[in-house]
């Protein structure tokens, strides 16, 4: 290890201000470098020499008073302030939840703070073991020892080797940041915090950096002066595995710990002023402005001030000023009053600005310049419009105008005129009516419809830009007796005096057509049985069957529909031939669904057919889609090995559609014959002869034939000289199968199976 004297100057604050604020100076302490790569990871902190801690225990014991920290040791006897949390066994006193390092009180915080730190996070053991009670944390904390915000380095699911940076309220409640940050542990890494005011908050950002990579993000919002409120910050150890002992002392078991050195705490001592803009009515006679500090300082503070003109003028709007704002010693605020000037002009709101400034070097300000707005104490009267009625021609063209409307205002002002509840009856998204100028338009010939709704009535809002009244206005629709106002194709003289029909309803009769088109058709638009000829109508439709049922069986019954009652054909417009042998799969008897050709029901290699049906009434046509689902027959031998599918799925774990499923050159049921694994094309049937003796005198032979390997069956009656058969059998990746007749005239007979 490498160490080197770095001598901390008046700004770290770390172990806490001489107790005089006003000096805003600190203890110079010497402070080591500690090189952490040359740490062990494979053993426990506790036990690498040059570290020593100060928790009076034994192993499997309670930490005695601690402050939780083993501590390097130098080799001339002095302590470093290099030190670490966490390790295979720590304890915590007095009793908290959690393993808390404090730093001796801190006093004299200033408005800004900066905290820097080196860490290192490194797992205590050599295999690294992953615990989710390994989460390190740097907590702020106030006055009475209450976490203002921590930064926390959490672990991930299934990743010893990362950490995820989080951020925890006063609540400890995670903060939402703007993006997932993760480290890597064992590599080492400056973290910089920083609060510095901002407007009325305080703002609280962070960096984290190795000599590769930086992260940077924004934390959170405190409330104005929390920098001033912080007296310590702690290196936690967060155990959610925490075991309280009887004497009071909390202890925690670990796989990680996290050493720092190098950490700095420094402060702004300038006394920070905070003034915010103002609002004020111009009727008020002054707009008081509050200038406020954190902390009181035994010595005044004198601000010069100015205003300056923004769209209100000095002498107009506001009386203008030059002069000294003091906040007096030992107290935190002061006011300063502008005088207001009111006029009777009917304007906007206006603003003009108070900049502030200060000789003394020791005085900033959050906002040198802040904006005052007055608001306008003008009186206006609304204007006054009542309800008004018109009258349309239904079907007016659009941009008719109807009338003009009518409105007054007592200032005189100019109006503006606006429908605020329009009205659409024929729903189709465009309303009836507009509005230009003051002057009342059609918008939609199509809402101006006498038999569908013989007025119309919006609310019309009239406006001098700040005040508003309101108004029914009402327009009544004289009846057009020329127009077809259903759209059957009828005016509405030929449907009333003519043939007896609606003007108001397209199919009066309701059989489903257009009044029009019966009179074009030349049957009665008034009776309900008298309609023109229409197509029948199939659905889509699905059946089920068995697969490779036989040809011939119905399959299912089609059902189709003619509201004329007429006699309907059904046929196959787009038959399935699966198997593509020139046979189609299903036919058509009538309305019933037949199986055409068993081989193509075929679960196996498709599972659904689909056919195209046409039904025709002799004139019109419809279609539809048929589906014929296949049932699977599970003790059917799909792939021709010898074994059924429910043999196969329930029994082996084979497969129904390959012969061979691990393709080792052997049959699933020879290998289950030769008992061998048909899923391991590592393991084969070894070679063996079965023998069953059959009726008839006959016997079988029984052996696995490798494919392509020649054999041969070889006879004996002394075991001594063999006769080859002439027959040669090549392996066919199989069991092979050989009949054989026994002999009657000899006992004793051999016989062999030989490879050639």
């Amino acid at each position: 290890m490498q160490y080197f004297s770095n001598p901390l100057f008046a700004a770290i604050l770390i172990f806490g201000f001489l107790n005089h604020p006003e000096t805003a100076t600190a203890q110079t302490i010497d402070v080591y470098s500690t090189n952490f790569d040359s740490l062990n990871p494979g053993l426990a902190l506790t036990g690498q020499d040059g570290w020593k801690t100060n928790d009076p225990k034994g192993p499997g014991k309670p930490a005695g008073e601690s402050d939780g920290l083993t501590r390097l040791v130098l080799s001339d006897g002095a302590t470093s302030r290099a030190a670490y949390i966490g390790g295979p066994y720590r304890a915590a006193y007095p009793p908290g939840r959690t393993n808390v390092m404090l730093w001796p009180e801190i006093n004299g915080i200033g408005a800004t703070l900066k905290f820097t730190v080196s860490i290192l996070i490194q797992p205590s053991d050599s295999n690294g073991i992953y615990s989710e009670s390994d989460t390190f944390a740097w907590t702020f904390l106030d006055g009475t020892s209450d976490p203002m915000f921590s930064i926390a380095f959490e672990p991930i699911d299934d990743d010893p080797e990362v950490r995820e940076i989080t951020v925890l309220n006063k609540n400890g409640a995670k903060v939402n940041l703007e993006e997932r940050n993760l480290i890597n542990i064992r590599q080492l890494y400056e973290l910089e915090v920083l609060m510095v005011p901002n407007g009325n908050h305080v703002s609280v950002s962070a960096s984290l950096s190795n000599a590769i990579s930086e992260i940077n993000f924004a934390i959170l919002d405190l409330p104005a002066c929390s920098t001033n409120k912080v007296t310590g910050v702690a290196a936690n150890w967060i155990m959610t595995d925490a075991k309280v002992h009887e004497n009071g002392i909390v202890t925690g078991f670990g796989s990680n710990y996290m050493a720092f050195d190098n950490y700095a705490l420094s402060t702004d001592s300038s006394v920070y002023v905070g003034i915010e803009g103002e609002t004020v009515s111009e009727s008020n006679q002054f707009v008081i402005i509050m200038a406020t500090i954190c902390d009181a300082i035994d010595e005044d503070i004198v601000i010069k001030y100015e205003t300056v003109d923004g769209s209100a003028l000095a002498g107009l709007d506001y009386e203008s000023s030059e002069a000294l704002l003091v906040i007096p010693a030992n107290q935190v605020s002061a006011n300063l009053k502008v005088p207001i000037m009111e006029d009777s002009l009917n304007e906007e709101n206006e603003f003009f600005s108070v900049r502030f400034s200060t000789e003394s070097q020791k005085i900033k300000f959050i906002d040198n310049e802040i904006t005052i707005t007055i608001e306008n104490s003008y009186t206006n009267l609304k204007p006054v419009i009542a309800d008004q009625t018109f009258a349309v021609q239904e079907n007016a063209p659009k941009d008719k105008i109807i009338r003009a409307i009518v409105a007054t205002d007592p200032n005189k002002d100019d109006l503006s005129f606006s429908i605020t509840s329009n009205t659409d009856p024929n729903g189709n998204g465009t309303q009836a009516l507009r509005i230009a100028s003051n002057q009342l338009l059609v918008n939609d010939p199509g809402d101006l419809n006498f038999e569908k709704q013989s007025t119309l009535q919006v609310t019309v809002t009239v406006s001098d830009g700040e005040l508003t009244d309101q108004a029914i206005i009402t327009v009544n629709l004289n009846d057009d007796r020329e127009e077809d106002s259903d759209g059957d194709g009828l005016t509405q003289s030929q449907e009333e005096d003519i043939y007896g029909t609606s003007d108001t309803k397209v199919d009066t009769d309701g059989d489903g057509y257009a009044d029009g088109a019966e009179v074009t058709a030349q049957v009665d638009p008034a009776d309900p049985n008298s309609f023109p000829n229409e197509a029948p109508v199939i659905a889509d439709q699905s059946f089920s069957v068995e697969e490779n049922t036989a040809n011939g069986t119905i399959v299912g019954t089609i059902a189709a529909s003619d509201s004329n009652q007429d006699a309907l054909i059904c046929t196959i417009t787009k038959n399935k031939d699966p198997d593509q042998d020139g046979n189609e799969a299903l036919r058509i008897e009538g309305n019933k669904l037949l199986v055409n050709d068993t081989d193509d029901l075929d679960f196996e290699k498709q599972s659904t057919l689909q056919v195209t049906v046409t039904v025709s009434d002799g004139e019109l046509t419809d279609q539809a889609i048929i589906t014929v689902n296949l049932n699977d027959d599970r003790e059917e031998d799909a792939d021709g090995d010898g074994l059924t599918e429910a043999q196969e799925e329930d029994i082996y774990g084979t497969s129904d559609t390959n012969a061979d499923t691990d393709g080792d050159g052997y049959a699933d049921d020879c290998e289950i014959l030769f008992r061998s694994s048909p899923n391991n094309a590592e393991s084969v049937p070894a070679f063996n002869v079965k023998m069953n003796v059959l009726d008839g005198d006959q016997f079988e032979l029984l052996f696995p034939g490798k494919k392509g390997t020649l054999y041969s069956v070889q006879t004996s009656n002394d075991m001594k000289t063999w006769l080859s058969l002439e027959k040669l059998i090549i392996g066919p990746g199989d069991t092979v199968q050989e009949i054989f007749s026994i002999s009657q005239a000899n006992s004793e007979y051999y016989w062999r199976v030989k490879k050639e």
